[in-house]
């Protein structure tokens, strides 16, 4: 029986992947008008695309369709309010992983821990400083970004991993 480990391949990358050239795609999540389009204006030159939605029941919705690299999430809206939101991506497998920054007017301790409870993984308080909301929104983008490539990773080291082993038993079988 041969070995397939002495077949000489090449070594597994051990290095960091680099990050990809595209900015991120951003949903807001805001039942005002104008600041959904403060917002957006303000994004769409740090982003690939900025998403916006009026309500939690559309966030909910649009969020798994569109996949987005971080979701900035309005505290206080009518139909659903920010905390419920939060949970209900955070129970969806295909959101769960999505950064959440929390957009809120509610400065104190309590609503503060509500959203960690919920699932947020930020907050940014009304009326926020612009400098600072493009500058956490860029880090957790890139941050996501290189979450993805890593877990995109694993996942081709796991199928060629795969690959290797039914090779390597056909192998055995051929002798």
């Amino acid at each position: 029986m041969k070995n397939f480990s002495a077949v000489n391949l090449p070594p597994p990358t051990t290095s960091a992947p680099e990050i990809s050239a595209g900015k991120g795609v951003v949903l807001i999540v805001d039942d005002d008008p104008v600041v959904r389009k403060l917002t957006r204006d303000m994004l769409s030159k740090i982003t690939d695309a900025v998403h916006a939605v009026s309500c939690g029941t559309d966030a909910v919705r649009v969020a798994p369709q569109l996949d987005p690299d971080l979701i900035l999430l309005d505290v206080t809206m009518p139909d659903m309010d920010g905390f419920e939101v939060c949970e209900k991506l955070r129970a969806d497998p295909r959101t769960r992983e999505v950064p959440i920054i929390m957009v809120t007017a509610l400065n104190d301790r309590q609503s503060r821990l509500k959203g960690l409870e919920a699932g947020a993984d930020d907050f940014i308080s009304k009326p926020y400083d612009r400098m600072e909301l493009r500058t956490r929104v860029k880090t957790i983008l890139k941050v996501n970004r290189y979450r993805r490539l890593m877990d995109e990773r694993d996942q081709r080291q796991r199928a060629w991993q795969g690959a290797l082993k039914v090779l390597s038993e056909l192998l055995a079988i051929r002798d």
